[in-house]
């Protein structure tokens, strides 16, 4: 037939699945927000009223808080990097990790994280994508092993939130971090296409780099904590199971850009049901906790997305 058009014209190229891929990600992070603003759980008014009310005291050491959970995360990464048997020096593994940050911002569930390796000279994606895994397989021990106790802590407002005994479900994350706590013991000893050929071998290693995951999820745990205080007084209980929650849904749902909206529905319907937030006041929270952890880090990844582009000649013209 003349007119027959061919299978392979129809493929989307890498370039354009990820402008579809973005477009998606912006058109279900407007649909939350006209959820929760036209669906009258806030008002524009509320936000604003409530932002501007936040001390800044407390923001600022937020603020502080992140600085320093950005600055552990990135010498994890260097420590992944250099357990997984890569070379490279503490520059290059900053620049992998923020353009990294960027790329998974626009990406459907951070999955442009594991393009790291573009931004590391002479290593093939597959490789640092491997590390990427790793990496991946430590946060997820501690996401689902401290949203097990975040459930455990907060049995009587889940119950009512879910209609079901929370028990099943602190069951279930229970049974998920001992599958990746398996998962970081045996390492490369998973014989699974090769996906696991990144994991730390070394004891030591897999300790320090355990160690390095924790006290990023704990330091998320007090930023978060000082934000809400900047607003109201709150336990840090609270901010432990509110974020820990929230990652479970984040880890499941991964919908949006930045995870804009199931943040802060999450964090709207925990706080409400453990102290009584106003909505508004959760909502502004996961906004301010958003810009500190995903848009801080996503913008600072812009120049090295620079840098990598210009050094492969785009710019100035040489391709």
């Amino acid at each position: 037939m003349k007119n027959r058009v061919r299978g392979d014209s129809l493929m989307l190229t890498p370039a354009l699945r990820r402008r579809v891929y973005t477009i998606i990600k912006v058109i279900v992070t407007l649909l939350f927000f006209y959820y929760l603003i036209a669906g009258k759980a806030v008002t524009r008014e509320g936000l604003l009223r409530a932002l501007s009310g936040a001390d800044s005291r407390m923001l600022a050491l937020s603020a502080l808080v992140a600085a320093l959970a950005l600055a552990v995360t990135i010498v994890r990464w260097h420590g992944f990097l250099a357990a997984g048997g890569v070379p490279a020096t503490r520059w290059q593994s900053l620049q992998s990790y923020l353009g990294g940050a960027l790329l998974g911002f626009l990406s459907p569930g951070r999955s442009g994280e594991f393009a790291r390796g573009i931004f590391l000279e002479d290593l093939p994606l597959k490789e640092a994508a491997f590390v990427t895994l790793a990496e991946k397989a430590y946060v997820a021990f501690f996401i689902f092993l401290f949203g097990a106790a975040g459930v455990l802590g907060s049995l009587g407002a889940l119950r009512s939130l879910l209609g079901f005994s929370p028990w099943i479900v602190a069951g279930v994350l229970v049974l998920l971090s001992v599958q990746f706590g398996w998962i970081i013991r045996l390492g490369r000893g998973i014989r699974f296409r090769n996906l696991f050929s990144a994991m730390p071998e070394k004891p030591h290693d897999r300790l320090y780099l355990l160690s390095l995951s924790n006290l990023v999820y704990l330091l998320g745990v007090l930023q978060l904590y000082f934000i809400l205080q900047s607003f109201l007084p709150v336990r840090l209980s609270t901010a432990f199971v509110t974020l820990s929650l929230s990652l479970i849904a984040m880890t499941f749902f991964p919908l949006s850009l930045g995870n804009l909206g199931v943040r802060e529905t999450c964090f709207m319907v925990l706080l409400s049901a453990l102290e009584g937030v106003p909505k508004e006041t959760a909502v502004s929270a996961g906004l301010i906790f958003f810009l500190q952890n995903i848009l801080v880090p996503a913008a600072l990844g812009v120049p090295a997305e620079f840098v990598r582009i210009r050094g492969k000649g785009i710019i100035n013209g040489r391709q």
